[in-house]
């Protein structure tokens, strides 16, 4: 049967019918385990994959080359995020919250979403999943997206229920994926703040850099101080990194980049990924003014001899080989 389109406002009405295996007392296949033991293999192993999800998110990288869309939500309340694009509680409940943000794509959205992503999603939680009952697929309404498609569906966690979501994003050729986890436990406690996670979804085009709609003389005076700022906060490396088209990202040790070329860091994913450290600047005068979000974080001193003192360190242009 074909899927129905739902707007993200009747979501808890799509999960309903899998959640409810989850909170009762359904009995599961596999073996019958003692709390103890089962609470003991399901910790270790959803540390493994909180690790494996982290490392493979990564740092800021090359993009595809293209425009792409930016994925927009509101964090969930009462979980931490770890690693940009991970986001696991700040209690003892095991869950967690895995974004893909958004990457070329060519394909048919209903095919993908029963194929391919769900071998992924196997693949990354590096254990078979045993479903209690089969997924449910539904069209979703995301907001400035294309297309979009939930899927929901109750597994077999080591002895006990835990819930899985995965909400499928299309927008102009690009592909964004989110993966919610939980156990039962976790799923009764955080359902509220997972709902209306889910329900913030939505999708803006990409911001076009300053520079596209800045003034020459404005655009040769980001290109005079554009570069890699470095400075010393105690022991910790702390930098600034300004591109010649008008945006920055700030952060803690050094930035990264593909094969270390800082030229070709990929800020929109920076901007994804670490929103609080990402914008833009701009030359007013003889001052340097941050913007995130379109609102001014900071305004200094232009650098002088390649030094700019910003929060009370100063910060060293670096020079870049060619």
């Amino acid at each position: 049967m074909p899927a129905q389109s739902r707007s993200t406002q009747n979501l808890s009405e799509v999960m309903k019918p899998t959640v409810g295996l989850v909170p009762g007392d359904a009995r599961l296949p596999g073996p019958n385990l003692t709390r103890s033991t089962t609470l003991h293999r399901a910790t270790r192993t959803l540390l493994g994959t909180a690790l494996l999800l982290s490392s493979l998110s990564g740092s800021p990288q090359e993009g595809s080359g293209r425009p792409l869309p930016t994925l927009r939500f509101d964090p969930p309340v009462g979980f931490n995020r770890v690693g940009g694009d991970l986001f696991t509680p700040n209690s003892y409940h095991h869950a967690s919250v895995k974004i893909y943000f958004f990457r070329p794509f060519s394909g048919k959205l209903e095919d993908e979403v029963a194929t391919t992503l769900m071998r992924d999603w196997e693949r990354e939680l590096n254990r078979q999943v045993r479903y209690v009952a089969p997924p449910q697929r539904e069209k979703m309404n995301v907001p400035g997206s294309d297309a979009a498609m939930v899927s929901v569906f109750a597994e077999d966690y080591f002895g006990t229920q835990a819930m899985n979501i995965q909400v499928s994003v299309v927008k102009s050729q690009a592909l964004s994926v989110i993966y919610v986890w939980a156990d039962r436990e976790a799923w009764q406690y955080y359902h509220d703040a997972l709902d209306k996670f889910l329900k913030s979804i939505k999708v803006e085009a990409e911001e076009k850099p300053p520079a596209a709609t800045s003034s020459p003389q404005q655009n040769a005076a980001r290109r005079s101080i554009a570069g890699l700022y470095l400075g010393q906060w105690m022991t910790e490396t702390r930098f600034y990194l300004l591109s010649e088209d008008g945006r920055f990202y700030r952060g803690h040790r050094l930035p990264s980049a593909p094969g270390g070329d800082i030229r070709r860091f990929d800020y929109q994913h920076a901007r994804e990924i670490d929103p609080d450290n990402s914008g833009t600047y701009k030359v007013a005068g003889s001052q340097l003014i941050f913007e995130v979000a379109g609102q001014n974080l900071l305004a200094v001193p232009l650098p002088v001899e390649g030094n700019v003192k910003i929060e009370g360190i100063t910060y060293k242009r670096q020079t870049l080989s060619k």
